[in-house]
C-alpha cells in the first residue's frame, strides 16, 4: 500500500480507553505539572522516607529508571533509593530533522545498574520492515553522570532489542533492512554487535544468515539467543550451536553471573519460566501468558512477577515478587512501577510528564510520582547531538541534478514529491479529530461528496470545483458490506496521528502537508556518509492523514522498477493538491486503498472468519496489506500473500504481548506489535487528541465488543496465521539446513530459500479464524460506532450550530500596520502583500518592503538547511517561518538559515520592532542584526518565548544606509530543538520631544540652570537594566510571559524560564528621565520605558534575571580554569552561566555605543545569600554560630568552614574580582554609558529584634545583616576601583532609603509596618507560570512599594549627572563659601577658596563613592573635619569611611534623651564583649575617638559576626588627643544645634531582654573628612547648614 512511514505528528497523548465493552467515558489524562493534582511529586518527602522506604534506604544502592517518548525525544528517567527515589532526567534523546509525533524505543540495565544501553526512533519506524529492522539509532546512557554516547549503528526495534549481560556489555540486533515483503528476496542477514557500555565501545559485527531473537552476552563468552525450539549459543566467530530445549521460541533471556540463562518460552496460553545451566534446564514458575513475567535487575538477577500458578525453590539470582505481571522492577528489585502513565499536552511542542504509580516491596508502602522528562545541562545537549551514523559535514558528493537547488527559494523545484513544501500557496489547515471522524463516518458510507464537495478556489487554493469520492470513487467490496469506521480512523490514528499537516499546527492553523520522507534521507543504510544528503529519487512522498504515497511524484518522477519500468503512474497534479491539502480527499484516497486492499485479500482467499466486513477482526488481512501490500499468486512457487513482517509469530515481537492499547501505558512501546494489531488496538482504544488549545477529547468514537472478555481477544494468537498452507507449523520440527543454523534442532517454518535451505519465511494466505473457525460467523467480533449520521452537514457560516466546521487554534493577528504600532510604522512581512492564505485576513495587512531568506547549502547544488524549515499559518497576517536553532558549527553550517528584512529608501533614525507569534517560538536567543549602512552593525538577542502575539522592540536606531535587519537559525545553545521564528518587522518614525516639557530640579536655583527649568531635555535615553532578581522585580507578578512560563518543548536546556521580570513593579520599569514631563506639563515625570514605548523617544533594555550571577551578566567574570572552590561546588564561577536559558546579559547585545545608562544589581546569588535565607531558616541551631556549616540547597554541597567564616571569605576575597571583571565588561560594550551599581538593602533593623521572624532568630538576623553589610562594602568598592579606571561608574545605596518613613512606618522586612514594607518576609506559596513555589519567590524581595523606592533612588542618581562633575563641584563650592560667609565673629569660619573647592571635590567624590544620590552635597548638612585642628579625629572618620564607603553619611540621634535607649553609655566599646584593642583603659592624654559617632544612628555598630574589631562594619575605634577629639565633638555638637536638625527616636520600654526599636529617623547629614593637612592650614573643622 501507499502508507508510508516519515512524518507524523504530535504526541499520542494517551488512549481514551474503553473501560467497558460499551460506550465508556473517557479515561482523563494526568496534568503535566511538578506536583499533580493528585499531590503527587518528584521525590519521597524527606520525612517520609523511613516509614515508607524502611531504614536501609540510605545506604542502598537500588536504583529505578523507566523511559518515556514524545515529539521532543526518549527520555530516560531514573531515581536512586538514597536521595529517597528523587527522580532526574538522565537523557533526552532525538536526532534532528525527523517530524515525528513520538519518539519510541527499548533499553536495557547493565550488570552494574549504573547505565542503560538504549535503541530509539521516531514512531512511524515501526511501520515499515526496513526501519523497523536496521532504524533505531543506539546509545549508552550513564544514569550516575547522565552522559550520553551516541554509537555509529542503527539497530532492530524489536522488542527484545538491546539486550544486556550480567556485566557491562549488551548485545545488538540489526537486521538486513532490505525490503522483507518482496518475494523475489529471499536471503536473510543479520548482524549482531557487542557494546561494552563501560568503556562505550562498540565490537566488530557477527554475520549472520538468519535472524534470531533475544541474544544476550553470557559469562563464557559468546551470546545466547532464542531460535525455534531452543536457546542457542553463538560463539565469537558467529558459530551457531543448540544449547537447551525450549517450547516454541525462547523470549526474555536473563543471563547471571554465573553463566546461567533464565528464560520464558509458552505453549498456547500458558508460559514457563524456566533456566538453562549449559544443557540442563530446570523450570522455575508457570502460569498463563497474562499472569507471568520476567524482569531483568542488575548484576544478572531476575524478577518473576505477576501471580504464577507454581513457582519452584528458586536460585539466588531469581525471585519471585507479588506484583502485577507488567510491573517494572528497579535494579535491586526494591521497588516496583506497577504503573507509568503519560501526561497529555495541548502544544504541539509540548513534552509529556509522567505519573508513576511504585510499590516498595521491602515494606509493602504505594508511593506515588509526577515525573517531568525535562533534562538540563551538557547531557541534554549530548542527547540532542545527531547520532554518528548520521554523518559529519564533510566533502560535499557531486550529484547528477536534473533542476538545481535554490539558495533563496524556500520550494525545491528539484524536489520529486509533486505538492512542494514551504509553498505559501500550498498550506494544509490542521483538521481537528471531529473532522476527521465526520469525514470517515461520511466516507464509509460512499456520501462524503454529499457534505465535502468543494467549489472552485476553496480555501485559496486556486483549485477547480472537485469532489473527494469522485477523485478517488470508493470501490465494492468483494462480497458486499462496507468498511467500519473504527478500522479507518484506527489506520489513521496509527499513520498520521489524525494529523494532515505537519505537527507544529493545531486544529485550524495551516500549515506544511504532513509528508513522510520528503527529501529521501536513507538513515538506515550500511553508509553512514550520505545520511545528510537529500535523495529525491528515494523520496517516499506520503501525504497527510492516510500517508498516501501512490501516485504523488511528479509526473517524470514516479517510482520504479530495478529495470527502469515504472510501477505506479503520477495523480494529475491538482488531485495531488487534494489529497495533500484537503483532509477529505485524503481520507477518500486512502479508504479506497484500503477497500482494494479487502478485494485483493479476499479474492485470493485470505479471509478472517467469515469476512463479514462489520466485524472488526475480519479486516486484519486486509490491513496487514494496507502497510505492507500484498503479493499475488504468480504459481512459481514464490511466497505470496502477505509477508512475515507483520505476522503475529513474528519472534521480533513480544510472545507474551496482550491486545495493544489494552493498558496505557502500550502507547510507549508500539514497537512490540504488528501493524495490524495496531490498527485494532486504536480502533477499540482512540487516542485522546487536541481539539483546541487546552482542550482535549478523544479522537473518535471506540469500537464496541459484546463484552469485555470478548473484546479482550481481539488479537488473535500468536500462531494462526503460521500453518502448513504457508509452510509454518508450530507442531513440526525440521531440521534447518542453512549453514548458520545446522546445529539447530527442528523448528516450526518450513519455508526454503532460493538455494533449498531452510530459512524461516513463512508467507500467509490462508482462510483464518481465531473467535471462531475459519469461514464461521463471528458473533463476539466488534462493531463500529459511527458518531456522525453520514449527510451530517459542514457549517456554512462562523458561529453556525449542528454541523462541523474548522479548528479555532491560534487565529492570525490581523491588525493593521498600525495595530500595536506607533503612527507612521512601515511593516515588512515575511511574504508578499495580499499573498494567498487558507485562513486569510479580512483586509491584507501591511508590506511595506522585502523579505528574503538564504540558505546553506551542501555544495552540491543540494540545500539540506531546507530539511528542518517550515511555514505555519499563524501570527502577523496569518504566516510566519519556523527553523530550528543549531550553533553554528552544527553539520558545518550547512544547517541554517538567514531571513531578511528591508524598508528601501528609508534612512535616519527609526524605532525597529519584530513580532513574535502566540505559538510556537522557543527559542530564548534569537539574535537580530540590525544594517545601519556604511558597514556599521548592531544586534539583539530576544527572548522569543512571549506566547502571545506581540511587537517586541529592539531600540531606536540611526540608519544611515536602507534599514536592514537579518534573523538566523543559528544560536549559542542550538540543538535543533529550540524553534526561531521569522515573522515581520516595523520600522518606525523618531518621536518629537517637543511632546516633553522641561522640569525644574528640586534644588532650583543652586545648580545652573537655562531660565528657570533646569538643563534641557536630555539626549535621548538609550537605557539597559541588567541584573538579578532585585533588578527583575521578583515576586511582583504578573511577569512578562516569556520570562514566567514552562518550556514545555523539551529543550536541551532549563525546563522553565524564571528570570520574573515584573511586567509592572521593577524599579528598571519605573525609573523616570529627569527633565521629561508628560505633554501638558504634569509634575509626573515619564519613565524611560514610557519614553520608549508611548513616545518612540529613546530605547530600554530589560534584561534583569532572577538568580543571575556575575557569570550570567559577563562571561569574563568565568574562573578558567574553576578555582577549587568552584570544582568543590562551593562557588559557581567555574563557567558562563546561561540563566532560565537565555545567553549572559552582556552577550545579549543591547549595551552597545550609543546606549547612555545601564544599571545593575549583582552579586547575592555569587555569595549564595538564597543558600543562606534558605540554610538559616531551616537551622535547628543558630545559623551564626560557630559550629554551623552551611549545606547548598542548590547542590547539596557542605561548607568547608563555618558559614560566618566562609562566607565572609568568599564576600571579602572573592567576590570583588568577579565584580571588577562584570563591572568592565559592561564598560568595554557600553563605552559612553554611565553604570550604576545598585546595592542591596539591609533586611533587618539594625537593633537586636524582640519578635519572631518565622525561624530566623534574632542573632541569625544580626548576623544577616552583617552578611549584607559585608556585601555592599565589598560592591562599593569594587565600583570604586573601576572609577578609578575612568570608567564613568556609580554605586547607589539602597539602605539608607529602607529605614523608617516619614512617620516613622517600618519598611524592614520581618518588622515593617503593614502597608509600608519594602521588602518582603517569607511569602505564602506563588503558583506562577514558571511553576509553584515554597515560599514563595518574592521572599526577602522587594514588594512593589520598594520597587518604586528603589526606582526613586536611583531617579535621583539619574538626575544628578544631568550636570557634570565640575558643575556639581561649583555649586557645592558655592554653598560652602556662601553659609561661611553667613558665620561672623567668634562663629566664623577661615577658609579660603581654593579649601571651598577642595572641600567641595572631596564632598561629591565621597558622596558618590557611599552611594548617596539626590544631590546630598547640595542639600545635607555637612560636617567637614580637617587635619588642622582635628588631626586624629579626620584620619580615624577617613578609615571608616574608606573601609565602608556607605558610612559618609549617618542619621543624627541625640546622645542624652535617645541613644541611651540603646546604647547605654558612650563608653559602650569598654564592655569587654566586644574585645577591642584600639582604646585601653589607661588614657593619660588621649581619647578614644569613634566613627560612626555615638550621636548617630549608626554608633555603636559592632560586626561580632565576621570580623569583629578588624570588620568594616565595626565602628572605628582611634586613640588621638583630647584637642584634636575635642574640636571634631564641638563642630559635630554645633552643626545639629545650628542646622537646627531632627533627633532619631526610639522607644524607651524598660524590661529584661526587651530592645527598644527605631521610631523615627533622625536627619541626613554627611562627614567628610579633610585630611590633606598642606591643603587645610588655617582651615579649622567646620560644618555647614
Amino acid at each position: 500500500m501507499a502508507a508510508a512511514a516519515g512524518a507524523a505528528v504530535v504526541l499520542l497523548s494517551g488512549p481514551a480507553l474503553s473501560g467497558t465493552a460499551q460506550a465508556a467515558p473517557i479515561a482523563p489524562t494526568p496534568a503535566d505539572t511538578a506536583t499533580g493534582d493528585d499531590g503527587r511529586t518528584d521525590r519521597v518527602a524527606p520525612a517520609d522516607r523511613d516509614k515508607l522506604l524502611g531504614k536501609g534506604w540510605r545506604t542502598s544502592a537500588d536504583r529505578i529508571w523507566t523511559t518515556s517518548g514524545d515529539a521532543n525525544g526518549f527520555h530516560v528517567l531514573t531515581a536512586t533509593a538514597d536521595t529517597g527515589y528523587t527522580w532526574e532526567t538522565a537523557a533526552s534523546l532525538s536526532e534532528p530533522g525527523f517530524d515525528t509525533d513520538r519518539w519510541i524505543g527499548n533499553a536495557c540495565v547493565t550488570g552494574s545498574g549504573r547505565r542503560l544501553v538504549v535503541v530509539y526512533a521516531p514512531r512511524t519506524f515501526t511501520n515499515k520492515a526496513d526501519l523497523f529492522d536496521r532504524g533505531g539509532f543506539t546509545a549508552v546512557v550513564d544514569l550516575k553522570t547522565h552522559v550520553v554516547t551516541k554509537l555509529a549503528v542503527q539497530t532492530s526495534l524489536a522488542y527484545f532489542n538491546p539486550g544486556c549481560g550480567a556485566g557491562e556489555t549488551a548485545v545488538l540486533s540489526q537486521f538486513d533492512g532490505k525490503d522483507g515483503e518482496s518475494p523475489a528476496d529471499t536471503t536473510t542477514q543479520s548482524r549482531l554487535f557487542t557494546v561494552d557500555a563501560a568503556k562505550r565501545t562498540l565490537s566488530a559485527p557477527l554475520l549472520l544468515n538468519t535472524e534470531l531473537s533475544s541474544p544476550v552476552p553470557v559469562k563464557s563468552g559468546g551470546i545466547a539467543a532464542a531460535a525455534a525450539g531452543a536457546v542457542v549459543r553463538i560463539s565469537n566467530k558467529g558459530k551457531v550451536s543448540r544449547q537447551a530445549a525450549a517450547a516454541g521460541v525462547p523470549f526474555r533471556l536473563v543471563p547471571d553471573a554465573t553463566g546461567a540463562v533464565t528464560f520464558m518460552d509458552k505453549t498456547g496460553d500458558q508460559t514457563r519460566v524456566r533456566r538453562a545451566v549449559g544443557r540442563t534446564v530446570t523450570e522455575l514458575a508457570r502460569g498463563t501468558v497474562a499472569d507471568v513475567n520476567l524482569v531483568r535487575g542488575d548484576a544478572g538477577r531476575a524478577f518473576i512477577t505477576g501471580k504464577p500458578a507454581h513457582v519452584s525453590t528458586l536460585p539466588k539470582s531469581v525471585r519471585a515478587v507479588g506484583v502485577p505481571a507488567g510491573s517494572e522492577l528497579s535494579t535491586r528489585g526494591d521497588v516496583a512501577l506497577t504503573d507509568v502513565k503519560a501526561s497529555g499536552a495541548a502544544d504541539p511542542d509540548a513534552a509529556a510528564g509522567l505519573a508513576v504509580t511504585a510499590k516498595v516491596l521491602p515494606t509493602g508502602k504505594p508511593l506515588a510520582f509526577q515525573v517531568s522528562p525535562e533534562v538540563q545541562g551538557p547531557e541534554a545537549i549530548a542527547g540532542r547531538d545527531p547520532n554518528p551514523v548520521l554523518g559529519a559535514a564533510g566533502p560535499a558528493k557531486a550529484k547528477s541534478l536534473a533542476v538545481a537547488g535554490s539558495a533563496n527559494d524556500p520550494v525545491e523545484d528539484e524536489r520529486y514529491c509533486s505538492v512542494p513544501r514551504n509553498d505559501v500557496n500550498n498550506q494544509a489547515v490542521q483538521p481537528k479529530p471531529r473532522n476527521v471522524e465526520w469525514a470517515v463516518d461520511a466516507a464509509v458510507f460512499g456520501k462524503l461528496n454529499n457534505v465535502a464537495s468543494r467549489p472552485a478556489n476553496w480555501k485559496n487554493y486556486g483549485m477547480p470545483a472537485y469532489a473527494p469520492q469522485t477523485l478517488f470513487p470508493a470501490p465494492a467490496l468483494a462480497g458486499g458490506g462496507r468498511v467500519p469506521a473504527q478500522i479507518m480512523l484506527g489506520i489513521i490514528a496509527q499513520e498520521s496521528n489524525m494529523w494532515q499537516a505537519a505537527k507544529y499546527a493545531l486544529p485550524g492553523v495551516p500549515a506544511n502537508p504532513l509528508m513522510g520522507n520528503y527529501y529521501g534521507r536513507d538513515i538506515y543504510n550500511a553508509d553512514s556518509s550520505d545520511d545528510w544528503d537529500i535523495k529525491w529519487a528515494d523520496a517516499d512522498c506520503g501525504y497527510g492523514l492516510t500517508q498516501a504515497t501512490d501516485g504523488m511524484r511528479i509526473a517524470g518522477h514516479e517510482k520504479t522498477d530495478e529495470n527502469g519500468n515504472k510501477v505506479e503512474v503520477a495523480l494529475p497534479y491538482q488531485t495531488q493538491r487534494a489529497v495533500a491539502l484537503d483532509f477529505t480527499a485524503n481520507i477518500a484516497y486512502g479508504l479506497k486503498i484500503l477497500q482494494e486492499k479487502w478485494n485483493q485479500t479476499y479474492t485470493a482467499g485470505l479471509k478472517v472468519h467469515n469476512a463479514d466486513p462489520s466485524a472488526i477482526e475480519n479486516w486484519f488481512y486486509a490491513v496487514w496489506a494496507y502497510n505492507s501490500g500484498f503479493y499475488p499468486n504468480k504459481n512459481d512457487g514464490q511466497p505470496w500473500g502477505v509477508g512475515w513482517l507483520n505476522n503475529p509469530a513474528n519472534p521480533r515481537y513480544d510472545p507474551a504481548r496482550h491486545p495493544f492499547m489494552s493498558v496505557y501505558d502500550d502507547a510507549r512501546n508500539p514497537q512490540n506489535w504488528p501493524y495490524p494489531e495496531k490498527v485494532l488496538g486504536w480502533a477499540a482504544n482512540p487516542i485522546t487528541a487536541t481539539e483546541s488549545p487546552g482542550v482535549e477529547k478523544a479522537g473518535y468514537n471506540f469500537a464496541w465488543w459484546g463484552t469485555v472478555e470478548d473484546k479482550a481477544l481481539v488479537k488473535p494468537p500468536m500462531y494462526t496465521f503460521c500453518t502448513t498452507d504457508n509452510t509454518c507449523d508450530p507442531n513440526s520440527r525440521v531440521q534447518p539446513n542453512d549453514p548458520d543454523v545446522s546445529s539447530e534442532k527442528p523448528g516450526p517454518c518450513l519455508h526454503k530459500n532460493a538455494s533449498g535451505l531452510y530459512d524461516l519465511k513463512c508467507w500467509a494466505h490462508s482462510p483464518a479464524g481465531w473467535k471462531t473457525a475459519a469461514g464461521n460467523a463471528c458473533n463476539t467480533c466488534g462493531h463500529e460506532q459511527i458518531r456522525f449520521d453520514p449527510g451530517y452537514p459542514w457549517c456554512s457560516t462562523s458561529g453556525q450550530t449542528g454541523c462541523e466546521s474548522d479548528g479555532i487554534s491560534y487565529p492570525a493577528y490581523c491588525n493593521s500596520s498600525t495595530g500595536g504600532l506607533p503612527s507612521g510604522a512601515m511593516v515588512v512581512d515575511d511574504v508578499p502583500y495580499n499573498a494567498s492564505s487558507p485562513r486569510p485576513c479580512g483586509t491584507p495587512v501591511e508590506n511595506q518592503g522585502t523579505f528574503s531568506l538564504s540558505f546553506a547549502g551542501a555544495g552540491n547544488g543540494l540545500y539540506p538547511s531546507k530539511i528542518d524549515f517550515h511555514q505555519i499559518g499563524g501570527g502577523y497576517g496569518g504566516h510566519y517561518w519556523r527553523g530550528s536553532t543549531r550553533t553554528s558549527s552544527d553539520e558545518g553550517g550547512k544547517l541554517q538559515v538567514t531571513g531578511t528584512w528591508r524598508l528601501p529608501g528609508e534612512s535616519g533614525q527609526r524605532r525597529v520592532q519584530v513580532f513574535v507569534p502566540e505559538f510556537g517560538a522557543w527559542t530564548e536567543q534569537a539574535k537580530y542584526t540590525i544594517n545601519l549602512g556604511g558597514g556599521e552593525t548592531r544586534y539583539r538577542v530576544i527572548n522569543q518565548t512571549w506566547q502571545q502575539n506581540k511587537w517586541v522592540d529592539l531600540g531606536i536606531f540611526d540608519f544611515t544606509g536602507t534599514p536592514e535587519v537579518t534573523l538566523t537559525t543559528v544560536a549559542k545553545d542550538g540543538t535543533g530543538d529550540d524553534s526561531v521564528i521569522f515573522d515581520a518587522v516595523a520600522f518606525s518614525p523618531l518621536g518629537s520631544p517637543a511632546a516633553l516639557t522641561k522640569s525644574k530640579s528640586k534644588v532650583a536655583g543652586i545648580l545652573p540652570e537655562s531660565g528657570d527649568s533646569g538643563p534641557p531635555v536630555p539626549d535621548m535615553p538609550r537605557y539597559v537594566a541588567l541584573g538579578d532578581s532585585y533588578s527583575a522585580g521578583e515576586g511582583n507578578s504578573p511577569y512578562d510571559k516569556n520570562t514566567d512560563l514552562k518550556r514545555t518543548n523539551g529543550t536541551k536546556g532549563s525546563a522553565v524560564n524564571a528570570c520574573h521580570r515584573s511586567q509592572a513593579n521593577a524599579f528598571p520599569r519605573l525609573v523616570r528621565q529627569p527633565g521629561a514631563d508628560t505633554s501638558g506639563g504634569s509634575s509626573t515625570l515619564l519613565s524611560i520605558e514610557q519614553m520608549a514605548t508611548q513616545h518612540s523617544y529613546g530605547s530600554f533594555g530589560f534584561l534583569a534575571c532572577s538568580g543571575a550571577t556575575t557569570t550570567a551578566i559577563a562571561r569574563d567574570a568565568v574562573n578558567s580554569p574553576p578555582s577549587s572552590s568552584d570544582s568543590a561546588g562551593y562557588t559557581d564561577w567555574g563557567s558562563a552561566r546561561y540563566q532560565w536559558g537565555e545567553l549572559t546579559q552582556v552577550e545579549q547585545g543591547w549595551l552597545d555605543k550609543d546606549t547612555t545608562q545601564v544599571s545593575v544589581s549583582v552579586g547575592g546569588n555569587d555569595v549564595r545569600f538564597t543558600d543562606i535565607l534558605n540554610g538559616c531558616i531551616a537551622a535547628l541551631s543558630d545559623c551564626s554560630g560557630a559550629n554551623y556549616k552551611l549545606t547548598r540547597k542548590s547542590n547539596g554541597v557542605v561548607d568547608p568552614e563555618p558559614l560566618r567564616d566562609y562566607e565572609t571569605k568568599i564576600i571579602r576575597d572573592m567576590l570583588p574580582a568577579k565584580l571588577k571583571a562584570t563591572y568592565r565588561a559592561i564598560h568595554n560594550a557600553a563605552p559612553n554609558a554611565a553604570i550604576y551599581v545598585i546595592g542591596y538593602p539591609q533586611m533587618f533593623p539594625d537593633q537586636e529584634s524582640n519578635g519572631a521572624c518565622y525561624n530566623i532568630g534574632s542573632q541569625a538576623r544580626l548576623f544577616l545583616n552583617a552578611l549584607a553589610g559585608r556585601l555592599s562594602v565589598s560592591i562599593s568598592r569594587a565600583v570604586d576601583d573601576i572609577r578609578a579606571e575612568g570608567v564613568n561608574i556609580r554605586y547607589v545605596d539602597t539602605s539608607s532609603a529602607i529605614h523608617l518613613g516619614a512617620a516613622g512606618q517600618k519598611k524592614w522586612a520581618c518588622d515593617g509596618s503593614d502597608g509600608y514594607r519594602w521588602l518582603n518576609a517569607i511569602t505564602d506559596k506563588t503558583s506562577d507560570g514558571s511553576g509553584d513555589s515554597t515560599p514563595g519567590t518574592g521572599s526577602f524581595h522587594p514588594t512593589a512599594r520598594g520597587q518604586q523606592g528603589f526606582a526613586d533612588v536611583l531617579t535621583d542618581a539619574f538626575s544628578e549627572d544631568r550636570w557634570t562633575r565640575a558643575d556639581s563641584v561649583s555649586s557645592t563650592k558655592k554653598r560652602i563659601l556662601d553659609y561661611a560667609a553667613t558665620r561672623t565673629g567668634d562663629d566664623r569660619f577661615d577658609i579660603t577658596d581654593t579649601q571651598a573647592e577642595l572641600a567641595a571635590e572631596r564632598c561629591v567624590d565621597l558622596a558618590r563613592r557611599g552611594g548617596a544620590v539626590g544631590f546630598p552635597c547640595l542639600s545635607m548638612p555637612i560636617l567637614f573635619p580637617t587635619s588642622f585642628d582635628a588631626r586624629g579625629a579626620a584620619r580615624n572618620d577617613d578609615a571608616a569611611i574608606w573601609a565602608n564607603p556607605p558610612w559618609v553619611k549617618l542619621r543624627y540621634v541625640n546622645g542624652t534623651n535617645e541613644k541611651p535607649k540603646v546604647v547605654k553609655t558612650r563608653t559602650w566599646y569598654m564592655n569587654s564583649a566586644y574585645g577591642q584593642t584600639s582604646c585601653p583603659t589607661t588614657r593619660p592624654e588621649d581619647q578614644c575617638d569613634e566613627y560612626p559617632f555615638y550621636t548617630s544612628e549608626e554608633g555603636g555598630s559592632w560586626d561580632f559576626f565576621t570580623g569583629g574589631e578588624t570588620s568594616p562594619l565595626s565602628t572605628r575605634l582611634l586613640m588621638i588627643p583630647k584637642t584634636e577629639n575635642r574640636a571634631e565633638g564641638i563642630a559635630v555638637g554645633n552643626m545639629y544645634t545650628k542646622c537646627g536638625m531632627q533627633t532619631g527616636t526610639y522607644e524607651n520600654v524598660v524590661a529584661e531582654s526587651y530592645h527598644n526599636q527605631l521610631t523615627g529617623n533622625g536627619a541626613d547629614y554627611l562627614t567628610i573628612p579633610l585630611i590633606d593637612e598642606e591643603a587645610n592650614v588655617g582651615n579649622k573643622t567646620f560644618y555647614i547648614c
